[in-house]
């Protein structure tokens, strides 16, 4: 019967034979040929193939006294993520070492409108993926990747979230102004016959935008919404008349006449009617005799007519600055 003491020794003896075995498997793999240890540039490393997508799979010989998973990775420099399968034997408690064995995820990098993510996934396909990371794809939004894609080392998935909005824009339509002249008011005065009111159109389209940035705005339709209205403002042209009759000479001040009731300084244009001939004088004198509703000074009569003519016919018109 072997003592307790014993069983303890037997199998830490049994323990160092294990590891020392397992070293030496590991020193015979790192003996063969450098094609049989390399996968995508890093040496060390072999495949696991799962739902058909290659799988890195590292082996690792942790060294005694250390008895946590934790501390025997840590002295290795092995990070392993949460989505990486591993296992160790014997069990790192005993602190006698471990070989771990890790079988990655595949890594998978996605740039998702501009931002990147890493990810860590066991889907075979970019469509499996993207459901398992609940990342939507909406039908207008663009994928550099078919969904059917088989997933690989360091696949990069781009994603370019379009959006497609209706934008409305509206812009003033300027009246237009318009001056009519009337012949039903005096000249030199003006009336707004119609206050001018701005219209409005409307202009409608269809914005495309990726990531967030406008790349496109395609003209939909353009209607007038509101008409406008046109100012109309009415031009005076009636001229106003102080009456028709005869017009006379007399020796007087050059530019001057006399009126009887036209208040002095009144600038009044004397129009002959036999040949449209007109001149203009200043009221500043009086006494008229007889039947002539204007008395001329020489200069002004000779203006529009002989002074043989002695009378004619003329009409005295408002004067107009």
């Amino acid at each position: 019967m072997f003592s307790a003491k014993g069983i303890v020794v037997f199998g830490l003896i049994a323990m160092a034979i294990l590891i020392g075995l397992l070293v030496k498997l590991r020193i015979d793999k790192a003996s063969q040929p450098a094609s049989a240890q390399t996968y995508g540039n890093i040496a060390g490393l072999s495949v696991d193939q799962v739902k058909g997508v290659d799988h890195l799979v590292e082996s690792h010989i942790a060294p005694t006294g250390l008895f946590t998973l934790e501390d025997q990775l840590d002295s290795l420099g092995v990070e392993v993520y949460a989505e990486d399968q591993w296992s160790a034997v014997p069990d790192p408690s005993l602190g006698i070492g471990s070989k771990i064995e890790i079988v990655r995820a595949t890594p998978i990098k996605v740039v998702d409108a501009g931002k990147e993510t890493e990810y860590r996934t066991w889907q075979a396909t970019v469509g499996e993926f993207l459901a398992e990371a609940g990342i939507d794809v909406d039908d207008d939004d663009v994928v550099n990747r078919e969904f059917s894609t088989p997933l690989g080392q360091d696949l990069e998935i781009v994603i370019t979230r379009v959006g497609v909005t209706e934008e409305i824009e509206t812009e003033a339509i300027d009246y237009e102004v318009i001056k009519k002249n009337d012949s039903t008011l005096e000249k030199g005065i003006t009336q707004l016959e119609q206050t001018g009111k701005n219209g409005e159109r409307t202009k409608k389209y269809a914005v495309r935008y990726e990531n967030g940035v406008e790349v496109e705005r395609q003209l939909v339709s353009n209607e007038v919404t509101v008409e406008s209205q046109a100012e109309i403002t009415l031009i005076g042209t009636k001229v106003l008349t102080y009456g028709s009759g005869e017009a006379t000479w007399y020796s007087w001040k050059s530019g001057g006449a006399a009126h009887n009731t036209l208040p002095f300084g009144t600038k009044v244009r004397v129009v002959n009617l036999s040949n449209g001939k007109s001149t203009i004088v200043t009221i500043n004198d009086r006494g008229i005799y007889g039947s002539a509703i204007i008395d001329l000074d020489t200069d002004s009569f000779a203006a529009i007519a002989p002074l043989g003519a002695g009378r004619i016919d003329v009409r005295l018109e408002k004067v107009y600055e």
